[in-house]
């Protein structure tokens, strides 16, 4: 189900009609970036899917980004991995595994002449990948054989290397407005109370996929809101150390600590506390640095 930015579904959607009425391909290397969890990912498969039609099965390669789903934390695709390594088949949940591929494997597949008339690779979150295997993967984008496709989603473009990004067709995707977050809040069902709906939609910050992922992590999100309101009573009492990095050290065990902050930054803009805003973006900014949760938990709760 696509929610939101029409003009990308419409743009990306009307390329792939025009290689499909042509036969040729123009902008064979076509990149899909924005904030993550704006539905970048679902966008473009469904939109692939359509495009192929019954070739999907045999055209279509998704390499995904199961990065939350192994021990590294970082984006799987290597330009070789062996068929014993541990990260080779990925367990994504209880009844579904994913096959890792390496960057050689994918170049072996785009060579096959496709069944149909042509063959489309999609590379989730790209600029997570190393730069061996983005470098692997060059020549593949520089020179693609005909018929091929290659879409990548991106949630940050200035961490590609700059001889991929030259090469490609970009599309931007943007946070929805809150009437969209909403309509698609209430598309998603479930038997939500009004105040729980109304956290979820603070915490996702218009990324539906955000969102939705809260939608089915109901029972450790429903803890997650529980603590927000409690740390929200007590954040600037100095009194309340104890209580509040008791709180804080249970996010990091049950959420992202960083997005509990964000919606705490969220929260403060519309109460105008711009002091708050600017502290709080500080412990958040924080993150980008690699400094460990722990660490920004005691700066926070000691300020």
């Amino acid at each position: 189900m696509i929610i939101g930015n029409e003009p990308v579904t419409k743009s990306f959607s009307h390329l792939m009609n025009r290689y499909r009425e042509t036969g040729l391909v123009s902008f064979p290397f076509i990149l899909v970036e924005g904030p993550e969890h704006t539905g970048k990912s679902t966008m473009i498969v469904e939109t692939i899917e359509e495009f192929l039609g019954s070739y999907q099965k045999n055209d279509f390669l998704w390499i995904k980004d199961c990065s939350d789903f192994i021990d590294s934390g970082k984006h799987p695709l290597r330009v070789t991995i062996s068929s014993s390594d541990k990260d080779r088949i990925i367990k994504i949940s209880k009844t579904e595994s994913y096959e890792n591929l390496d960057t050689r494997e994918m170049i072996s597949w785009l060579s096959v002449a496709p069944v149909g008339k042509f063959k489309v690779i999609f590379l989730e979150n790209i600029e997570r990948m190393t730069v061996a295997a983005q470098n692997s993967f060059l020549k593949t984008f520089e020179e693609p054989l005909p018929g091929r496709i290659i879409v990548a989603s991106c949630g940050n473009k200035s961490a590609l290397l700059e001889t991929i990004l030259s090469r490609a067709f970009v599309l931007t995707t943007q946070l929805l407005d809150s009437d969209s977050m909403e309509k698609f809040a209430r598309s998603l069902g479930g038997d939500f109370s009004e105040e729980y709906r109304d956290s979820a939609l603070v915490f996702a910050r218009g990324r539906p996929g955000y969102l939705k992922r809260i939608f089915d992590n109901f029972e450790t999100f429903e803890r997650v809101f529980q603590i927000y309101l409690e740390y929200k009573k007590i954040f600037n009492n100095p009194r309340e150390y104890t209580k509040k990095n008791s709180l804080l050290q249970e996010v990091v065990k049950l959420w992202q600590i960083q997005e509990f902050f964000y919606a705490l930054i969220y929260d403060f803009s519309r109460e105008n506390r711009s002091d708050l805003v600017a502290q709080y973006l500080s412990y958040a900014a924080r993150f980008d640095q690699n400094v460990k949760p722990d660490s920004i938990v005691f700066e926070s709760i000691l300020w």
